[in-house]
């Protein structure tokens, strides 16, 4: 029996980003933070400018490109010097477009003034008409204004659903950031539900409005730990069921500053908006990958509270992989849309699936259980503070060996230290009598306890 250290932050598999892999270390270097949460950010930035697109997984199931970012970190503990060199070339992209948006207003004002003209003499033009008795003249052209120009948006923070929802008429795949996480979003939290989807919507107004064939938002969001229960206990309506969750230890800092190419980043940023609107299907060798993933994935026992973001999981997947094809084209220089994923880029977002998003996940729910205190931390703190070579469920259940640790977080524990190699379940007995509940504690943790006390 194996055994490690439960809760242990996972590393994110590097070579799964393929070619970018070495810039995404840099970064993370750069900023003294993870390399998982360069990575992690990175794919929600990727997917804001892909979210327009889709994944043909089968004939009746089309999967959103919208991924949903939780960074779960320590005050001071890096967050933001990982996210806002990320931010700044997306704006740089809004900054871009401002100059032939600004030209795009000025011809449009001129255009409003022309129809205002065109209106008033068309006004008269009817009112003589029927004065005289005679049938009015067919309108002239030019006497409705056009469509205002559409803005270019890449990011938005402290948003409004109005706000949001113009960025979308105008035909904008952004990026929703919060520094600071909250648990009330208003009539936001439904919209971002509908987006998930890349559902449509009509905004009705008193004075305009439009329709939006496809909501295309993604959402980072950062998370002080303490935060967390009580951001996550919001209405139980699948919304943070969706959201992916990176729970990141700090680092230290580092003062050897790493070579960054930020330009071929912003080229490929570039790219990526320009693959916006494409259709993927799978190859036979994606299907494969993924069907033989998603049999294994469904037979997966998890507790309750994680059973609706284990749900979702299957379409992050797919999700991850359109992100993967699109991005490893973009940041080699292609300048031509994919049409498939491949078996290549299937398999790498199953990886990172399966070895960094699915534990953070556990990361992340069991503080929601702990309100905000991780129940397996606590007994395995207890074990090598105390060093017991057995322990009584039934005790640890009613709360008499470890302060707080009782009930359902005290089974929760348990699970997870057996799973971990550090307890061991009695030996079957035969005969009458009630089963013993001792647990035994792995004599090779006793081992290093007795180690780290000698240290």
């Amino acid at each position: 029996m194996s055994v490690h250290q439960p809760d242990v932050e996972p590393e994110f598999p590097l070579e799964a980003l393929g070619g970018i892999a070495s810039e995404v270390s840099a970064r993370a270097q750069a900023s003294s933070v993870k390399i998982g949460v360069i990575a992690a950010i990175l794919l929600v930035c990727a997917a804001s400018l892909l979210g327009h697109t889709s994944v043909q997984v089968t004939a009746s199931w089309r999967e959103h490109v919208s991924l949903y970012l939780n960074l779960i970190m320590r005050p001071s503990g890096g967050k933001s010097r990982a996210i806002y060199p990320f931010l700044e070339l997306l704006r740089r992209i809004e900054q871009a477009a401002l100059p032939a948006w600004e030209d795009a207003m000025a011809r449009f004002q001129a255009a409003l003034l022309a129809a205002a003209a065109t209106a008033s003499a068309y006004k008269k033009i009817v009112k003589d008409a029927v004065e005289s008795g005679q049938t009015p003249p067919e309108p002239p052209e030019g006497l409705l204004p056009p469509p205002a120009p559409a803005k270019i948006r890449t990011v938005s923070e402290d948003t409004t659903k109005a706000a949001l929802l113009q960025m979308q008429i105008d035909g904008n795949s952004v990026l929703v950031y919060q520094d600071e996480a909250r648990r009330d979003e208003g009539d936001l939290r439904a919209l971002y539900l509908t987006a998930w989807n890349g559902g449509a919507y009509h905004l009705d107004r008193a004075h305009g409005g439009g329709s939006i064939k496809s909501i295309a938002v993604s959402i980072l969001k950062g998370l002080q730990p303490d935060k967390v229960s009580h951001v996550f206990g919001g209405a139980d309506d699948g919304y943070m069921s969706r959201f992916l969750n990176v729970v990141a230890d700090p680092i230290r800092v580092t003062t050897t500053p790493p070579t960054l190419d930020t330009e071929r980043l912003f080229s490929a940023f570039i790219a990526l908006r320009e693959f916006d609107g494409q259709t993927l299907d799978l190859s036979e060798d994606a299907l494969a990958c993924f069907n033989g993933w998603t049999a294994e994935h469904d037979a997966e026992h998890v507790r309750p509270h994680m059973q609706g973001h284990q749900g979702k999981v299957k379409g992050i997947a797919a999700q991850l992989a359109a992100i993967l094809e699109c991005l490893n084209r973009a940041w080699s220089g292609d300048t031509q849309p994919p049409s498939e994923i491949s078996g290549v880029s299937m398999a790498s977002a199953l990886w990172i699936i399966e070895d960094f998003f699915k534990p953070m996940a556990h990361r992340a729910y069991r503080m929601v259980d702990g309100a905000g205190q991780n129940p397996t931390t606590e007994l395995a703190a207890w074990i090598i503070a105390t060093a017991p070579q057995t322990i009584n469920a039934r005790r640890l259940a009613r709360g008499e060996l470890v302060a707080g640790l009782n009930s359902a977080r005290a089974q929760d524990a348990i699970a997870d230290l057996i799973d971990a190699g550090w307890l061991r379940n009695p030996p079957h007995r035969s005969g009458p009598g009630r089963p013993s509940s001792d647990l035994e504690v792995n004599p090779k943790v006793l081992t290093a306890c007795k180690e780290n006390a000698n240290v």
